[in-house]
């Protein structure tokens, strides 16, 4: 019984000594912000950064439950973290003073030799004496100089007993902070579909109606708002990178240009199918400045089909201080054939061995089918009911289609087909509109075995 008294004891001691340490300084250096907030941007390379912050009428302290009556004559510090040191713009004109409307009682002033230390002591007051919730304003000037590089620091007011070393309330607050100023994404993604109508050599949207054109949209948000030392526009100059997977300058011409305010340099095609573009010129104000990429297919008058394609996006920046990369390797969109698509692999139109192919149209329009054969080599022929003679798909129809059949309408003499290959089976209508399955028969032996059909339907049979 007696250990359970002592325990409570020290309990409600320790309780009432956090809830006497518990005032809250604040500060305000632009009338906005909790903090001096820099851009971030200063940091990036290995320059110094050197920030020095006013102080003068801009910490606030409210006391917490400091017990009435028992501090008087208040000994009053103000501390920064090692390495900061402080100075007052002279030696006596720093003041910490309760507010009673305009009127303003002197509980401390400044101790000369606060200046170029981590700390302002300030001499107390004969007389005075400190309340719970009592608004202490530090005035005058006080210059707080950090230590090359310092990206935060804080600054805490102690309160303690004149006649004791004991604190009897404090408070900290945040100086300074930072805050990437520039910030940039993929706005607009490529989201066109490929044309299997059109001989996969022009674009249209997710219902299949013509686009002509797709775009991508990188966009920059360069705003100094709330930012006390915002990084200067001048010299800043912009680096953007799309990469597709595949070569679609084969198809078509990929153009890319600047919003209003900004210069681009024309895009240039890299070895590796990216292409590349700079940007200057852009001004770090509350305006979203953008580099747009726009894609034309050539048509059906070109040589090459589209190939689906994925983008990826890469962004930097390059100021003063270092370079920035902002996103790299992004998600920047991708091109599908439109409607329904299957892989087949494993095919063949032997006369031992062949492949029989079905697919049903269960929509209520009739469709074109269209077959790109792949030999091991990669030599791709396309076949279809346009202009092949094969048959189409009618409303609700189920078409058949064998290997050996296909392998017959082949010309091109480079394609391979003694062996197996693969088929890519394009329908454009619905992808959920069709169903389809593939059958490889030994004519010989009679024996039947089902090849899976990788599609984009959840339909199969």
């Amino acid at each position: 019984m007696t250990l359970k008294k002592i325990t409570l004891s020290a309990l409600a001691a320790a309780a009432m000594t956090s809830a006497a340490i518990a005032g809250t300084l604040s500060f305000d250096g632009t009338g906005t912000n909790t903090s001096y907030v820099v851009a971030s941007e200063f940091y990036l390379g290995t320059t110094d950064v050197n920030n020095t912050l006013d102080l003068n009428s801009t910490l606030t302290y409210k006391t917490g439950s400091v017990p009435s009556g028992t501090v008087t004559e208040p000994a009053i510090t103000l501390e920064f973290p090692t390495g900061v040191k402080a100075w007052a713009t002279t030696d006596a004109n720093v003041t910490i003073y309760t507010v009673n409307g305009a009127v303003g009682t002197t509980i401390g002033t400044l101790k000369a030799t606060s200046n170029g230390t981590n700390q302002i002591i300030f001499d107390k007051v004969a007389g005075s004496s400190l309340n719970s919730n009592t608004d202490l304003n530090i005035t005058g000037g006080i210059i707080v100089e950090l230590p090359n590089g310092t990206t935060s620091t804080t600054a805490t007011l102690k309160v303690g007993y004149s006649t004791s070393p004991d604190t009897a309330d404090e408070g900290t607050t945040t100086l300074l902070s930072t805050k990437d100023q520039v910030t940039a994404s993929v706005t607009t993604k490529f989201d066109g579909f490929i044309d299997a109508a059109n001989a996969f050599k022009l674009l249209v949207n997710s219902a299949g109606g013509a686009t002509g054109t797709d775009t991508a949209v990188i966009t920059f948000k360069a705003d100094p708002a709330n930012i006390d030392r915002p990084v200067v526009s001048a010299g800043t100059s912009y680096a953007t990178v799309l990469n597709p997977d595949n070569n679609v300058s084969v198809a078509g011409a990929m153009t890319s240009a600047a919003s209003a305010g900004g210069t681009i340099v024309a895009i240039a095609q890299g070895v590796d199918n990216n292409y590349t573009s700079g940007m200057t010129g852009i001004v770090v104000d509350a305006t979203d400045d953008t580099v747009t990429y726009t894609y034309t297919p050539t048509g059906a008058a070109s040589t090459s089909a589209i190939s689906t394609t994925t983008f990826l996006a890469t962004l930097s920046a390059t100021y003063a201080s270092g370079t920035e990369t902002f996103i790299s390797g992004t998600d920047a969109g991708a091109w599908a054939v439109y409607g329904y698509t299957a892989q087949i692999p494993n095919v063949s139109g032997l006369s031992t061995h062949d492949t029989t192919m079905k697919f049903t149209n269960s929509s209520s329009t009739a469709s074109e089918i269209y077959f790109t054969l792949i030999d091991p080599d990669g030599t791709t022929v396309t076949l279809d009911s346009v202009n092949n003679g094969l048959a189409k798909l009618g409303v609700n129809v189920t078409g058949t289609y064998k290997a050996s059949a296909l392998v017959a309408l082949i010309t091109d003499t480079n394609f391979d087909s003694t062996g197996s290959f693969s088929v890519e089976v394009s329908i454009p209508t619905t992808p959920n509109s069709v169903y389809g399955m593939a059958s490889f028969k030994n004519t010989t032996l009679g024996q039947f075995k089902d090849l899976p059909v990788y599609n984009s339907s959840t339909l199969s049979y």
